[in-house]
């Protein structure tokens, strides 16, 4: 016997939500890669100080 009630109901529609929530931030990540990073080439400079 259960103490107090349970709203199984409400429960999952919010298990759900965040589910829904996470899956779509998931999607949105890779619908819009992130452009490969620019390496810059490595130059030796000398420095001109007097």
């Amino acid at each position: 016997m259960v103490p107090f009630p349970v709203v199984t109901d409400a429960i999952a529609a919010k298990v759900k939500q965040e589910f829904a929530a996470k899956d779509k931030a998931k999607a949105a990540k890779k619908a819009t890669p992130k452009p490969p990073a620019k390496q810059q080439a490595k130059t030796a400079k000398k420095s001109t100080a007097a």
